[in-house]
């Protein structure tokens, strides 16, 4: 490889494969610890498997100054830690009128997870479909992640939400005058950018998911600020 090579090299993905490699090592470590734990257990060194547990964990935990976490009495005198969190209005029901906002004070507090729960076949996947495409019209980006429908399923009612047609019209109509349909509406709005994936089933991890969302950062260019 020469050096203008190695010059060129696109680090679209450097972060992407960062995580991935702190990601193996965390697994390889973990493996290690597990090994070294049950060697002391059968030669009966009960007090040094613990230990030797907790430090196969430490691996990837200590590289990063940041994730070190609020030092409580020491930061207090940042004015970041303090600030109250801004929300995405979900529309269902405007604040202060009775509806989901006002339940939850003006929305989804952004940089937390808001867990939905509702009997099966009562409308979970149509809520979090109106709770996304609400925060496309406010102009938020969005990424929808599904580990049950398709991805042409999951559009084709975005394709409704938007344009307010029914899925017999979807079935009827041509792509560009579904496309008409959907636009037409907001050609004077700014809209946000709107990811649409799925994940079979138990497929995808947390950091999978994490990671997946940077690769979108590095070639779209922009973030999620509701998944």
């Amino acid at each position: 490889v020469s050096l203008q090579e190695v010059l060129d090299v696109d680090l679209a993905d450097a972060q992407y494969y960062e995580d991935e490699i702190v990601d193996f090592c965390k697994r390889q470590s973990a493996l290690l610890g597990l090994r070294q734990a049950t060697k002391s257990l059968k030669e009966g060194d009960l007090d040094a498997i613990v230990p030797t547990i907790e430090k196969s964990l430490m691996i990837g935990q200590t590289y990063d100054q940041e994730s070190m976490g609020i030092n409580y009495w020491q930061d207090f005198g940042r004015a970041d830690i303090h600030s109250v969190a801004p929300r995405v209005p979900t529309l269902m029901g405007a604040y202060q009128t009775g509806g989901v906002d006002d339940i939850l004070h003006g929305g989804l507090e952004q940089g937390n997870v808001a867990c939905v729960m509702i009997p099966v076949g009562r409308g979970k996947s149509v809520w979090l479909l109106n709770v996304a495409g609400n925060g496309v019209l406010q102009g938020y980006n969005v990424a929808y992640i599904s580990f049950e429908l398709s991805e042409k399923t999951v559009a084709n009612r975005f394709n409704m939400f938007f344009s307010g047609l029914k899925d017999t019209d979807l079935e009827t109509l041509k792509p560009d005058e579904i496309e008409e349909a959907v636009n037409s509406p907001y050609s004077d709005m700014k809209l946000g950018n709107l990811l649409i994936k799925t994940f079979p089933m138990k497929s995808a991890t947390v950091r999978q998911l994490e990671a997946h969302l940077k690769i979108v950062k590095a070639k779209f260019g922009w973030v999620p600020d509701l998944v």
